[in-house]
């Protein structure tokens, strides 16, 4: 007995072959309209069978086609194939818009209601599906031009504020240049060198000079990864150069402060989850994690004490200022994606280590400190705030609000990359410690 294909193709082969039969030069258009519909139809029927949707449905329009034009009537039944073809071939709109001809036409009496129901579900579901994706992406286009509209309605403003605070800085440093005597102006002038790097004794962290200089703090609305915490954007002036510790305050350093006294016993540990038991050089050599904005306290007291100069952290102003290092970009390192491994270590393993890295592991920025983004988060000096509004323009720490939780910075290994941003900042419980929280000090320099 013939198969169904089979038997579905030697109908068409009959039906097409009529054209040519007929004597004389009768052509296939002068064929009756309906021989073609039932020639279109059984060809339909043949291209589902072999699962090609699309040649079934180019096959039906032809029917559609000659509708319109020789106003032919098509069976019920048509519709309900060409919905099922649209669907096969991806046209969940056209498939909707069949079925619904066909449950007009047959209501509860079609021989298909049953599988057209489910049909006209599936096409209405994913018509609702495309509907929500197109008005999200609406709603993200013009979420994008506004951000775009506001930026570049911004950039005179904070460019003029810019200028402005920095003419009144370098005002500001000539007049105390000029009332220091000539010696103690030598003296700062060395101590304050941008880019000189020393250590206070052996055991201390290694430091490095930031200039003074003026910024602005926070991200433009277009930046990818942005939080609506970091803004408004707002210039910050940083009166006076000061030092930061070059690397993350490493489990070494923090192990001196223990055996000295100036640090709890019990806390701290290398930034490797799962991996506490173990110490090796290269575990102290990665930067100390485990450890409370009070714990972080203690040791720049106890640095403070030791050396005789004060150490702290650094305000959140300070933070920004020392990890963009002139730059606007989002990262210090630009716009590349495939730059972020040869300057930070976060998540994923591009960058050849899954957990922490040993301290300068990664190329520094342009002020000389490394892992300012990325290997593990940083305690900043200040309270939580959720915006930037009334923040210090002095570059001082904002010790107001909510002082329960701290501002830490800088991504970690573990994280979304968005975090690896200049701008971007969480807030974190004081009492809190984590595997990826450390963090750096910052001496003044006078």
């Amino acid at each position: 007995m013939m198969n169904s294909t089979r038997r579905g193709r030697a109908i068409a082969a009959f039906v097409v072959g009529l054209a040519a039969a007929a004597p004389g030069a009768v052509t296939g258009q002068e064929l009756p309209p309906a021989i073609h519909v039932a020639r279109h139809l059984v060809q339909a029927d043949a291209y589902m069978e072999d699962g090609d949707a699309p040649a079934a449905l180019a096959a039906l329009d032809r029917i559609l086609e000659l509708q319109a034009e020789h106003d032919v009537e098509v069976p019920n039944a048509f519709w309900f194939k060409h919905a099922q073809a649209a669907w096969e071939a991806g046209d969940a709109e056209r498939a909707e818009s069949s079925v619904i001809r066909y449950l007009e036409l047959t209501l509860k009496e079609g021989e298909h209601f049953q599988a057209a129901m489910q049909l006209y579900n599936a096409a209405e579901a994913a018509r609702l599906a495309e509907e929500a994706r197109l008005a999200e992406e609406a709603r993200l286009a013009e979420e994008a031009r506004l951000a775009e509209e506001a930026t570049l309605a911004e950039e005179p403003r904070l460019a003029e504020e810019l200028r402005l605070a920095e003419e009144a800085r370098l005002a500001e440093e000539a007049r105390q240049t000029a009332a220091t005597p000539l010696a103690e102006r030598v003296r700062l002038e060395e101590l304050r060198r941008p880019g000189r790097v020393f250590s206070d004794c052996p055991e201390c962290p290694e430091m490095v000079v930031v200039p003074a200089g003026t910024f602005v703090m926070g991200s433009p609305a277009t930046e990818e990864g942005r939080a609506e915490n970091e803004g408004p954007r707002h210039v910050v002036t940083i009166p006076a150069p000061f030092a930061v510790g070059v690397y993350e305050v490493t489990l070494d350093e923090w192990n001196e402060c223990q055996r000295q006294g100036g640090c709890p016993d019990d806390v701290g540990s290398p930034a490797t989850p799962g991996l506490r038991l173990m110490r090796t050089d290269i575990f102290d050599s990665m930067p100390v994690a485990e450890v409370t904005w009070q714990e972080a306290q203690e040791y720049a007291q106890w640095l403070s004490r030791h050396t005789g100069h004060r150490y702290r952290l650094l305000s959140e102003a300070e933070w920004e200022y020392a990890a963009r290092a002139g730059t606007r970009t989002a990262s210090y390192w630009g716009e590349s994606a495939s730059d972020p491994c040869l300057y930070a270590n976060g998540p994923g393993d591009c960058d050849g280590h899954t957990l922490g890295a040993p301290s300068g592991s990664y190329s520094p920025n342009a002020f000389g400190l490394y892992d300012m983004l990325g290997n593990v988060f940083e305690w900043t000096l200040d309270c939580w705030n959720d915006g930037y509004a009334g923040a210090p323009g002095d570059g001082s720490a904002w010790e107001s609000r909510d002082c329960g939780n701290r501002v830490v910075r800088g991504g970690g290994f573990l994280g979304p990359w968005r975090y690896l941003r200049s701008a971007a900042r969480l807030l974190a419980s004081s009492d809190h410690d984590s595997d990826f929280l450390g963090f750096r000090v910052a001496r003044t320099l006078n």
